[in-house]
Protein backbone atom coordinates (compact mmCIF):
# COMPACT_ATOMS: atom_id res chain seq x y z
CA UNK A 1 0.00 0.00 0.00
CA UNK A 2 2.85 2.51 1.15
CA UNK A 3 5.22 1.32 -1.73
CA UNK A 4 2.13 1.94 -4.10
CA UNK A 5 1.13 5.56 -2.70
CA UNK A 6 4.97 6.31 -3.05
CA UNK A 7 5.23 5.49 -6.79
CA UNK A 8 2.11 7.31 -7.68
CA UNK A 9 3.98 10.56 -5.52
CA UNK A 10 7.38 9.79 -7.25
CA UNK A 11 5.37 9.89 -10.38
CA UNK A 12 3.57 12.98 -9.56
CA UNK A 13 7.19 14.64 -8.12
CA UNK A 14 8.77 13.85 -11.57
CA UNK A 15 5.89 15.38 -13.39
CA UNK A 16 5.48 18.23 -11.14
CA UNK A 17 9.52 18.79 -11.55
CA UNK A 18 9.29 19.81 -15.12
CA UNK A 19 6.21 22.05 -14.87
CA UNK A 20 7.06 24.46 -11.75
CA UNK A 21 10.24 24.90 -13.74
CA UNK A 22 8.51 26.32 -16.62
CA UNK A 23 6.80 28.27 -14.06
CA UNK A 24 10.13 30.04 -12.43
CA UNK A 25 11.63 30.25 -15.77
CA UNK A 26 8.02 32.27 -16.95
CA UNK A 27 8.39 34.08 -13.50
CA UNK A 28 11.59 35.38 -14.02
CA UNK A 29 10.77 36.08 -17.69
CA UNK A 30 7.67 37.94 -17.04
CA UNK A 31 7.67 39.41 -13.84
CA UNK A 32 10.27 41.98 -14.98
CA UNK A 33 8.80 42.46 -18.30
CA UNK A 34 5.59 43.21 -16.31
CA UNK A 35 6.85 45.74 -13.90
CA UNK A 36 8.55 47.28 -17.10
CA UNK A 37 5.21 47.82 -18.91
CA UNK A 38 3.39 48.79 -15.85
CA UNK A 39 6.56 51.62 -15.51
CA UNK A 40 6.72 52.36 -18.82
CA UNK A 41 2.33 53.26 -19.01
CA UNK A 42 2.83 55.05 -15.90
CA UNK A 43 5.49 57.35 -17.82
CA UNK A 44 3.09 57.99 -20.46
CA UNK A 45 0.55 58.42 -18.52
CA UNK A 46 2.44 61.19 -16.51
Amino acid sequence: MSSKLNRIAYRRYKREITRPYIKTVARIILIPAISLLTLYILYIID
